[in-house]
Parts: structure tokens; C-alpha cells; sequence
């Protein structure tokens, strides 16, 4: 039976109960009934206890999915016997229907119609209903619960930006205005909401204007409106310096992870795109976008969906830092229009660089375009002026300042200045403010500042900084600017915010110091409270002023290339210290098959703090912006790796993003490539394959880099010389005297089970050796390959193994007792790879001729023959 039927049966039931309560408090208000009185109580009683059971079990039942949730026959026959009791009761009980109502002396003169023995046989049978109805709901909520529970767990495991939704706490700025005031930018909203409004309007609104125009505070203005509507789907704010909102490797995963919520009919098809590839986060854009977004979509029955256009709001897409995926995201994105359940539709605001606009001519057809200077510069001036205007009033309240503050004629001076953008606006509003000083004194530094300048942002920062050595001696203002070059100048080029307590860390200065100079600039970064939160700038056109080069001949510029190299040395220091640097087991798990999924956030936390955990994840980054020329640098690089490779790997291991390391061993070699460092490039030749072979192995227990990923690693390997004394518990074991020569097979020769009992590897002659990780004891040889082994994998339930040789076959082995399963052949050349798919139960093998074969893994069969 429907759940539906049944919440409908439920009401009748719930509804007999509020009238028998009422019947029974008719009796009790009559004074001549004395003796069944108590008897009278308990039945009450007993029928609200009911009403309070039932209650939250209709709202169960009412808010189930009818297509899939179907309720217990038990429960339906409950209910049926439970209401049959009730009306017979309300028939035996009711006055219209069992006497004749008399009126005498004003009161009304009823007999109670049952004796004791029925009252407690009525209460017990409605106690034993209350209790089953009861279990229904437990049992109900537990299994949503769980449910609930699952789907969170799924979704998990995607990998998300954070901060970049527009309500997150990190993507807040308390010196900026976070959205529009009322009646500022109100021809501008009117226009997005009749875009919203059309019903057949275009796929993407894409907003556009210069830096500090206002687009950032127009798009969380429309997220907010949209929320409160429920038309919000999700949001994406990129931000250039920020950790994963700088780039878009994580856009769809973040996006997928919102629609699951706003969305919820979506969700099951999510989770199995996860299911299906745990690693899904770090696929390419189009088949995150594929499988997490557009085929979920495709996949929605329309009639469970309203017919409403739902948002996605993606801001600052300038921000993303590089090129080619901001043009994949643009044609990836109209595709969402072949969904016929879900109008989902795109705002998207960004300056006008060239990349972005030739990639909006290539979905010409599919987006509506506006700039916000084509609003009439009187628009733009009100909404200024009102923002001066509302801001001062503010401001006059809070310092008791004269009534007429600051005054017409200074307003419009600070409208002319703040030359159309509304991030000088807000800039000048929080330098004026700035408590240190007085706020007519600050006024009057802007305003007796009577420099031409060249830019827009000049005329916002100069007056700021001039500020600062106003009233200074020459030795003063050097010791002001250098200071700022060695906190500011680098806080702006951080690739993730720090707070201050781990930049004093990273740059081994004193905490002190660095709060002292990031109190003079309150109104051009964003400080907060607490030392161990991060500290951002207001606007990235700050950083872009700081760092151009027009203002190379100004006292505050700042030297890119020159940071970015000191940003280097002091990560690679660090990561050097004898005391708060990296380690071998820097997590003290002492036992080499501890899986990284055992190891707590807690434990992440303590052992590696985020000055480290950030010089870990960036060096190579600052390395390769710092452009350096000088062998200086590539020897600190290579001192570093000699001593330290295999802990940092560890350590990126251990913090989940080991798949960075061969991206950053990559752009290294390009960096050193270009320097013709020999003896680097070697090192990191080396450190490329031993990666490449090892980093499965890692993700899954970081510790076996120093016994199975070290032994494992040919003898006369840079690597294994040059960590040979970090070898742990495998002595014992034979030594192996191969010279990789990089083929892609080698990737696949060591596998371990998924409980990191047993550890495979593919010898040199024709068998598979198993091993025990945590004694290094050879388990057993399993022969039968009568060619080189080329792969070998486990089962995702640890059962089987599966190896595959230049024989031209795949064998099945189990994995406990060494006995062989299954020969899989008919290929018709050598095998590279063996691999299982997700579900466990079928298998593919692919070898060199493009084809491949799958195969029942349970009883061998070959299922689908490919290519």
C-alpha cells in the first residue's frame, strides 16, 4: 500500500482521537458524574498519548516519496484495527447518540456509558496500537536517518572549494559592503529578475565591468534574493589567492554538492557517479560536468520537478587562473539545456578580459550580455552618493559627531573621487573610518591630496598609503615601507590566506610585529580578531595595484618575482627545521599499514600546523613564479629533495592530495629544464617515476613509501641512494635489481589489499610474490604466468587478485589461499593492464591493440569484447 493512502487512513484516525478527547472533557465538566471520574482521566489521557504518537508519524508518511517509499502491511493493518476501535468507542461514548441531553438547574446531566472493566480493556488495546505505531515511526526515522546519513557520506567524498558559496563565512568581508543597499543598482536587479522571469530567457547572464564596479556585490545581492525565494541551485565565488576558489579543478564537484541539496531528487545519481569513481573530484572538467551535473539533470522524471527556472550564480570568473578551463566551463555549461525536467540557468559576472569574451563567442546564442558602465554615470553617482550618504550618518551616530557631518560639499568631492567604482567607495569609506585617527582628519588628507592620478585604483590606494609617512622622517618612512614589502607584500601573493600567527611562523618574524603593521591597514585588508584566523585583502585590485609595474618608481610597489623567491626560501626553511619541520612518520602512527583514513583531522592538525601544511602544498608554486635565474634557488630545491623528498611526500599524502605531488614534480622539471640544472633534473627525473609508481600505494597507507615503496625501487635509483637509511622493517626481503625504463606497465606491478594485510608484486620471473607490509615476510609465490607479469590488482572486497602477463592471458587468484580461479584468455597480444571495476564483479583487461575484454570475475565469462 502507497504511503500516500496510508497518511490518509492516518488522518481519519487522528481526527476520531481530537473528538474523543473533546467527548471526554465533556463529561469531566459535568459535576454530578463522581465515581468514573478517574476512569474518565486515564481514557483521556491514553487517547492524547495516542494523538501525540500518531502525529509524527502522518508527517512521516506524508512527507515520503510516494515512487519509491512503500509503508509495512503491518503498519496499514495497525492503523485499520486502531481506527475500528476508535469509532466503536466514539459510537458507545458520544451523548448525541447514547442519551437524551437534560438541562436542570443549569447544568448538563450525562451517565457515563461503560463500566471499569471495558475502560481498561479499551486503554490496554489503544496502549498496544500506541506501541506499534510507535516502533513504525522508530523504525522509519531510523532508516531515513540512516539514509540521510549515507547520502551525506557519499557526498563527502567529493572534494569541494572552500569557501565559495556565497554565504560561506570565508567568502564574508567585514570592509566591504557584501550586498547592494537598498535603492542603489536598481535598474541593473530589475533587469536580472526579468531575465529570471522569461520564460524561454537565455542559459547564462553574463554580467561584465572593470575591477571594483560593484559585480561581486550584485552577485550576492541576487544569491540572497534567490535563496529566500528557493531558486537559489548553487553558487561558485572565485577568488584569486584563495586555496581552491582560484582555480576551477573543483567547480562541478562543488556546484554537484549544492544541487544535491537544493535538488534532492538529483542526489541518487550523484552518488553513484561517486560510487562508481571515488575519485570522480579530480577528473577532467567535462566528465565532472558530465557525470555530476548534466546526466543527473537528463536523468530527473519532470513531473517531480517545479517548472521554475533555478540559478546557479558563478562570480569572478577572471579570478580563475587559467585560461583554458575558463573556456571549457563556457561551452560545457549550455548544455545543461537538454535537461527537460530542471530549467537550470547561469550568472556569471567577470572583467572584460580577451580570453573571457572569445569564450562568449562561442555561446553567442545561449547568453545575454550587460556591462554595468553602460548604466548613465548619474545612476552610478546616486548609488554612490547614497552609499556615502548612509554610511556617514552611520558614522556621525556611532562618534557623535555635528548634525551636518561631514557635509554636501565633501560628499560630492568623495563621489567625484571615488570615480565611478565601488570599490573605491567602500575603500575610502573604511580608511575615513578607521578609529585610530580621527575621521575629519582623514577627510582632509584625501581632500588636500591633489595629485593627478593615472588610474582609477591610484586614486583609491595613494591617498591611503601617502597617509602612512605623512608626519615621517626619512629613516621612519624606510623602515614603514620596508615593513610593508615583508608583510603586505607578501600576504598578497600567499596562494591560500594565513593567519597571522602562521605567516609570523612561515617568515620567522614575531607575531607582534606583523599584527602591528596589519593595524595600519584596516581599510584595505580584512583583520580578524582572533591571530589564528585568516587575514585576506579587501579586493584583489589592491594586490593588482600593489604589484604593477607602472608603480614600479612609488615607494610601496612591490617586486613580484623577488617575493614569490623569498616566499620560497622561507617555505623551503621551514619545511627544513630541525623542530617544526617535516619528519619521517610526522603523525608518530609508528606502524607502517596505518591507512591515511585512520588518521583523525585532530591528529592532522597537531602534527602538521598550516604554516606547513601551506609550504608543503605551495613551494613549487612560488618556485615557479619567482622566474628565478639564479642556480642559487634550484641548489636550496635540490638540498631540500636529498633530504627531505620522501617526508614531504608523506605528507601530502597524508593530507589527501598525494595527486599534486606528480603535477608539481612536473612543472619542477620544466622550471629546471629551462636553468639546465643537470644534477636537479636527474633527482627529479627519478622522484617523477618513483611517484608515479608508488602513489596508490601512498594515498592508502603513507608509511609504505619507506618500506614498499623504497624496496620495490631499483638499487642504483637516485631515490633508494639517497633514502636508503629510511628503509623500515624489510631487510629481509630479496634484493631487486631492475632498472625501470619508464614504461607504463611498472605503474601497475605493487598492489595492496583494501585492509593492508597483504601487498602484491609482480617479480621478474614469471610469478606474483605476496607479502605481509607490516613484517615484510614473504607470504607466498604464485606461479603459473609463463611470461613477465605486467599488473596486478585486488578485488575492492580484498577476495580476489587479479595479474596480467605477456602471455596473453589475466589470471584470477584468490587472494587468501593462493589458489588459482580462473585462466582468462583469448587475447590476441600482450597485456598491459588488469584492472576491476568498481561494482567488483566484472573485470577488464586491456592490452596494446586499443581493445579491451570483460569478464565476469565470479565465473570467468567474457562478457563484452571492446575495440
Amino acid at each position: 500500500m502507497e504511503s500516500l493512502s496510508s497518511a490518509t487512513s492516518l488522518i481519519a484516525v487522528i481526527q476520531l482521537t481530537r473528538a474523543m478527547t473533546q467527548i471526554c472533557r465533556t463529561y469531566l465538566g459535568i459535576n454530578k458524574i463522581q465515581e468514573p471520574r478517574e476512569d474518565i482521566h486515564r481514557l483521556k489521557d491514553e487517547i492524547a498519548a495516542l494523538y501525540e504518537t500518531l502525529e509524527p508519524l502522518e508527517r512521516l508518511l506524508q512527507n515520503q516519496n510516494p515512487t519509491k517509499a512503500s509503508t509495512s502491511q503491518n503498519l496499514v493493518e495497525n492503523i485499520a484495527k486502531c481506527s475500528a476501535i476508535l469509532r466503536r468507542l466514539k459510537d458507545k461514548i458520544e451523548p448525541e447518540k447514547t442519551q437524551t441531553l437534560m438541562m436542570k438547574w443549569g447544568f448538563q446531566y450525562l451517565e457515563w456509558p461503560m463500566k471499569r472493566e471495558e475502560v481498561i480493556k479499551i486503554i490496554r488495546e489503544i496502549e498496544r496500537y500506541k506501541t506499534a505505531f510507535w516502533l513504525s515511526l522508530l523504525l522509519n526515522q531510523t532508516q531515513s536517518s540512516y539514509l540521510l546519513i549515507n547520502q551525506k557520506i557519499d557526498l563527502s567524498r567529493l572534494h569541494i572549494a572552500k569557501g565559495a558559496a556565497f554565504n560561506d563565512y570565508e567568502n564574508q568581508n567585514q570592509n566591504q559592503q557584501t550586498e547592494c543597499l537598498p535603492g542603489t543598482q536598481v535598474e541593473l536587479l530589475r533587469e536580472i529578475d526579468h531575465w529570471i522571469e522569461t520564460p524561454n530567457g537565455k542559459c547564462i547572464f553574463w554580467l561584465t565591468n572593470m575591477a571594483g564596479t560593484g559585480k561581486s556585490t550584485v552577485a550576492r545581492t541576487v544569491c540572497s534574493r534567490l535563496k529566500k525565494q528557493g531558486l537559489l541551485a548553487a553558487s561558485f565565488f572565485f577568488k584569486k589567492g584563495e586555496q581552491d576558489r582560484g582555480n576551477a579543478k573543483l567547480l562541478f564537484s562543488t556546484l554537484a554538492k549544492q544541487l544535491g541539496g537544493t535538488i534532492p531528487q538529483i542526489l541518487p545519481s550523484i552518488q553513484n557517479a561517486i560510487k562508481d569513481d571515488s575519485d570522480i573530484s579530480g577528473r577532467a572538467h567535462k566528465e565532472q560536468f558530465e557525470k555530476l551535473i548534466l546526466q543527473p539533470l537528463i536523468a530527473l522524471n519532470p513531473s517531480s520537478t517545479s517548472g521554475s527556472p533555478m540559478l546557479i550564480v558563478i562570480d569572478a570568473l577572471d579570478e580563475c587562473d587559467q585560461v583554458d578551463h575558463v573556456r571549457e566551463i563556457l561551452e560545457l555549461l549550455p548544455y545543461v539545456q537538454e535537461s527537460r525536467s530542471v530549467q537550470l540557468r547561469f550568472l556569471l559576472t567577470s572583467r572584460p578580459d580577451l580570453p573571457i569574451r572569445l569564450g562568449f563567442q562561442g555561446t553567442i546564442d545561449h547568453h545575454q550580455h550587460l556591462m554595468i558602465h553602460k548604466s548613465p554615470s548619474s545612476v552610478i553617482e546616486h548609488d554612490i552618493r547614497l552609499y556615502f550618504e548612509n554610511k556617514f550618518l552611520r558614522l556621525q551616530q556611532e562618534r557623535d559627531l555635528p548634525a551636518n557631518w561631514p557635509g554636501n560639499r565633501t560628499i560630492n568631492t568623495l563621489v567625484e573621487r571615488a570615480t565611478a567604482s565601488f570599490i573605491s567607495t567602500t575603500t575610502l569609506f573604511q580608511f575615513i573610518s578607521d578609529d585610530r585617527w580621527g575621521p575629519t582628519e582623514h577627510i582632509e588628507a584625501i581632500l588636500s591630496d591633489q595629485a593627478r592620478y593615472v588610474t582609477k585604483m591610484e586614486g583609491t590606494y595613494t591617498p591611503i598609503l601617502n597617509r602612512l609617512l605623512s608626519n615621517e622622517d626619512e629613516e621612519e618612512s624606510l623602515q614603514l615601507v620596508h615593513g610593508f614589502k615583508n608583510t603586505l607584500g607578501i600576504l598578497i601573493l600567499l596562494a591560500t590566506p594565513l593567519s597571522i600567527n602562521s605567516l609570523a611562523k612561515l617568515l620567522q618574524m614575531e607575531t607582534y610585529k606583523i599584527q602591528t603593521q596589519f593595524e595600519l591597514f584596516h581599510s584595505i585588508l580584512d583583520v580578524p580578531t582572533r591571530p589564528d584566523e585568516p587575514v585576506r585583502i579587501s579586493h584583489l585590485s589592491f594586490r593588482d595595484f600593489i604589484l604593477d609595474n607602472k608603480q614600479k618608481q612609488k615607494p610601496f610597489w612591490v617586486d613580484e618575482r623577488l617575493a614569490h623567491e623569498k616566499l620560497t626560501v622561507q617555505c623551503l626553511n621551514l619545511m627544513q627545521d630541525g623542530h617544526y619541520g617535516l619528519r619521517k612518520d610526522i603523525c608518530n602512527l609508528q606502524n607502517d599499514t596505518t591507512q591515511r583514513d585512520d588518521v583523525d583531522n585532530d591528529t592532522l592538525s597537531r602534527c602538521l600546523s598550516s604554516e606547513l601544511q601551506y609550504a608543503c602544498r605551495y613551494w613549487v608554486h612560488h618556485f615557479a613564479q619567482s622566474h628565478s635565474s639564479a642556480n642559487e634557488l634550484g641548489t636550496k630545491a635540490l638540498s631540500f629533495l636529498e633530504s627531505h623528498f620522501l617526508h614531504w611526500v608523506e605528507a601530502m599524502s597524508l593530507l589527501g592530495i598525494i595527486s599534486e605531488v606528480v603535477e608539481m614534480i612536473q612543472r619542477l622539471r620544466l622550471e629546471i629544464q629551462a636553468e639546465r640544472d643537470h644534477e636537479i633534473a636527474a633527482f627529479l627525473h627519478e622522484a617523477w617515476h618513483f611517484i608515479l609508481r608508488n602513489q596508490r600505494i601512498a594515498d592508502t597507507a603513507p608509511l609504505q613509501l619507506y618500506s614498499a615503496g623504497l624496496v620495490f625501487t631499483s638499487e642504483d635509483s637516485i631515490i633508494r641512494r639517497k633514502f636508503t637509511n629510511e628503509l623500515s622493517t624489510w631487510n629481509q626481503l630479496s634484493r631487486v635489481k631492475r632498472t625501470y625504463n619508464g614504461r607504463s606497465s611498472w605503474l601497475h606491478l605493487v598492489s595492496f589489499s583494501p585492509n593492508g594485510q597483504l601487498l602484491a608484486f609482480g617479480a621478474d620471473n614469471n610469478t606474483i610474490e605476496l607479502w605481509d607490509p607490516r613484517t615484510g615476510e614473504l607470504c607466498q609465490t604464485l606461479r603459473g604466468h609463463s611470461g613477465w607479469v605486467t599488473s596486478v590488482e585486488f578485488s575492492p572486497d580484498g577476495q580476489l587478485l587479479a595479474s596480467a602477463a605477456y602471455d596473453n592471458t589475466v589470471k584470477l587468484w584468490d587472494a587468501r589461499t593462493g589458489e588459482l580461479r580462473h585462466t582468462l584468455d583469448g587475447h590476441f597480444n600482450e597485456i598491459d593492464k588488469a584492472t576491476f571495476l568498481p561494482d567488483g564483479q566484472l573485470f577488464g583487461s586491456g592490452f596494446d591493440n586499443n581493445t579491451v575484454m570483460i569478464w565476469n570475475a565470479c565465473t570467468g565469462e567474457l562478457l563484452e569484447l571492446i575495440g
